[in-house]
């Protein structure tokens, strides 16, 4: 836990409970302080070296609400002397936002007494998160809970409750938001999850009981009331729920997972045998980051656990055991930081039994530097999984990385000097996570065999963007193998391959008219990426834009009369979808969003139009929306990448590419998101993509892609597995 001593400054956040019926944000009074020395009496001529001297009032607070300014002297709070920052803390630790505080300071020589109003601590806030704050109740305390979920991402979302360590701190930093559990959260949602933290008792907003003084069990029933709350949120896929458990959060986790749906568990940093052997093992490692030899490493772990076994397994009091050996009494300044209630119920644990119980996917994850756990305990974990249940369980060390998740190369660097926190836990945590979403087809979806038809492949070159004629006898497509890209045509076996277009410049992203007379296409034959149209045979070229932003993906309208672009001509960042007519005069914009939106495509009645759209995590999702641009509709919402969605030639049913199994591999599902199904199964590293219907429904035209070659193959639909089109 951070202490808020920023170089010999105080940060000064007053945490109060406030109203039984409802549990509002704490207060906070915003000022940095420091004593007042001789020196400081001196300078500003105090009558004594008494109060606090005010260095900087934090916007937004109780401070500066009530008009505090710099180089104030703070000398009581409510009739109380106040001559330390921590002093300042006791005396308006018993209020609440929105009472009345009065206060005593010295200003230019004069003494005064106001009053103000208690402000409350803002909320977190980020651009692209949103931070919605609730409570729910766990015996006779009301915690306090936080949830966090990305702001572009609709519909119900994976989830995941975050279960701190031992610590009695509170999760709710908006003024230390680069504290790691703070960014590992807020990755995580950027990654597409919906993440909840709760405080313990008497933390932060949470009433109740002082966490010091409550046991194991009682801390427990908080989490298991904060899981069932975040199961049972809008926007949560409550079978996609998962529990991060850091530290002691570690051990909870399974727990939980006895009386809840839990799909996966990263435990972190944690426990994996009986409390007295953890003790044990981590009093040398611990050792080893104090850099003791290896005589006083003898003495340490002999007199630590010692003093441990007769507070654990004797269940002698502190004040017994300290009468038989009065060393154990700095030892228990550390250990009974929490209620001696906790540490037995803790010791009372099976451990092992926990993980050999859970039915779910477990992430045993350790850092290398981390000293208060021990490795061979996280390999454990995942054995003992494994045992239950094979293939459920994964160890993973993380390089680098501290007990509280900081870098350090060493353990001695882990507990004097750790650097910032550390990225790879974020990268290689979301990694697994996302693997524990991938889509697995169900075993009666599964064809006999992939009923594929390969019609060109040419090593080395990208024959791309396939699109079939309307009476299925040819395919359009790009091709580089003249060294730029150029259009080209063919019958579906492969033969009579013309070129349809030429020079040394680039022609690309294809696409027919629908009665094939037309082909739209982009070019930057004049300088910069624009959409032409020209005859089937090459003739009759017109350019439909003229912009220095670029002009890509082409789709024609069903009744041939307009056509669907991406440009990138209001924002260079970012593309945005278009319409124009086919004599380059009427040109609109139909989506506005901050988000890139390409490879838009009219339904077939021309009501519609279905498009991807792609977010700051690096993840696309496939939209549907009305042809004017209102109503969008997410219909995959998946933390994966999705790509080149089409409609079925009646529109019920959409064929598209997915890496929910890993690789690009082509899905369909119904128009409106249900029932997907995996459709093609290229053996890796071959990938598939950028697929299109014929116009009998029965055929697909797609790329499959290896390296740097991509061929193009006709599907054919399953025997086993037929649609409404065959």
């Amino acid at each position: 836990m951070r202490s808020g001593i920023t170089t010999g400054l105080f940060l000064l956040a007053f945490l109060v409970q406030l109203r039984a019926q409802d549990l509002q944000r704490r207060a906070f009074m915003g000022i940095r302080m420091e004593p007042v020395t001789e020196d400081v009496q001196r300078v500003m001529k105090l009558p004594a070296i008494k109060g606090v001297l005010i260095q900087q009032i934090i916007a937004g607070s109780t401070a500066e609400a009530a008009g505090l300014q710099r180089g104030d002297v703070l000398l009581e709070l409510d009739g109380r002397e106040v001559n330390s920052p921590d002093e300042a803390v006791r005396a308006v630790g018993a209020y609440r936002a929105g009472q009345t505080l009065q206060y005593k300071l010295f200003r230019a020589g004069k003494t005064m007494v106001q009053q103000t109003i208690i402000q409350g601590v803002p909320a977190e806030t980020y651009p692209d998160l949103e931070v919605t704050y609730s409570s729910v109740k766990a015996g006779d305390a009301q915690l306090r809970t936080m949830l966090t979920r990305p702001r572009h991402r609709s519909g119900k979302l994976p989830a995941l409750l975050f279960i701190q360590g031992i610590g009695c701190y509170s999760m709710d930093t908006p003024f230390d938001t680069l504290r790691p559990e703070t960014q590992l959260i807020n990755a995580i949602a950027r990654q597409g999850f919906v993440v909840m933290r709760v405080d313990k008792s008497g933390l932060g907003d949470s009433r109740g009981a002082p966490c010091e003084s409550i046991d194991f069990y009682t801390e427990l029933e908080g989490y298991r009331q904060a899981y069932a709350a975040l199961q049972a949120s809008a926007g949560v896929d409550s079978s996609n729920c998962f529990v991060f458990g850091h530290s002691m959060g570690g051990l909870m986790a399974p727990m939980l997972a006895k009386d809840f749906s839990v799909k996966g568990i990263v435990a972190y940093g944690t426990i994996g045998v009986n409390f007295m052997e953890y003790f044990t093992n981590t009093r040398r490692t611990i050792a080893q980051a104090l850099e003791l030899d290896a005589a006083e490493t003898d003495t340490y772990v002999k007199r630590e656990c010692a003093c441990a076994a007769m507070l654990l397994s004797a269940r002698l009091s502190r004040e017994e055991a300290v009468k038989l050996d009065e060393v154990c009494d700095g030892v228990y300044d550390i250990l009974l930081l929490r209620s001696e209630a906790y540490w037995r119920q803790l010791y009372d644990l099976n451990i092992p039994a926990l993980w050999q119980a859970y039915q779910g996917k477990a992430l045993a994850a350790w850092g290398s530097t981390d000293y208060i756990s021990a490795r061979r305990e996280h390999e454990l974990i995942a054995e003992t999984v494994n045992q239950s249940h094979p293939g459920n369980g994964t160890f993973l060390e993380i390089p680098n990385s501290n007990h509280g998740m900081y870098l350090a190369s060493t353990f001695s660097e882990a507990r004097t000097n750790p650097g910032p926190f550390n990225p790879k836990v974020t990268e290689m945590v979301s990694e697994w996570l996302k693997k524990q979403l991938i889509w697995k087809m169900p075993e009666n979806m599964l064809p006999e065999k992939e009923n594929v038809q390969e019609v060109l492949w040419m090593e080395g070159i990208e024959n791309a963007y396939p699109r079939l004629s309307q009476d299925g006898s040819k395919i359009l497509f790009q091709s580089n193998r003249s060294g730029k890209w150029q259009l080209y045509l063919m019958d579906t076996d492969g033969s009579n391959v013309r070129q349809l277009t030429q020079g040394d410049h680039n022609n690309n992203f294809p696409d027919w008219s629908a009665d094939n007379r037309k082909i739209a296409f982009v070019s930057d034959r004049d300088g910069n990426e624009e959409i032409y149209i020209m005859d089937r045979d090459g003739s009759n070229l017109i350019r439909l834009t003229n912009h220095p932003g670029r002009d890509i993906h082409p789709y024609f309208a069903p009744d041939g009369k307009s056509l669907l672009f991406n440009s990138s001509r209001d924002n260079r960042e970012s593309f945005e979808i278009y319409q124009t007519d086919l004599k380059a005069k009427n040109q609109t914009r139909i989506t506005q969003t901050p988000e890139v939106e390409t490879c838009a495509r009219f339904s077939p009645d021309g009501k519609k139009i279905l498009y991807l759209k792609g977010f700051p995590d690096g993840s696309d999702d496939i939209f549907v929306m009305n042809s004017d641009g209102s109503n969008p509709v997410n219909l995959t919402q998946t933390p994966q990448m999705e790509g080149w969605p089409a409609w079925s030639p009646d529109g019920s049913k959409i064929i598209f590419s997915s890496r929910r199994n890993g690789a690009y591999r082509l899905y369909e599902m119904n128009a409106d998101g249900s029932d997907v199904r995996q459709v093609s199964f290229a053996e890796p590293p071959k990938y598939d993509a950028r697929a299109g219907y014929a116009a009998s429904g029965n055929q697909i035209v797609f790329n499959r892609q290896m390296d740097r070659t991509i061929g193009i193959y006709l599907l054919k639909r399953f025997t086993n597995n037929p649609t409404n089109h065959d």
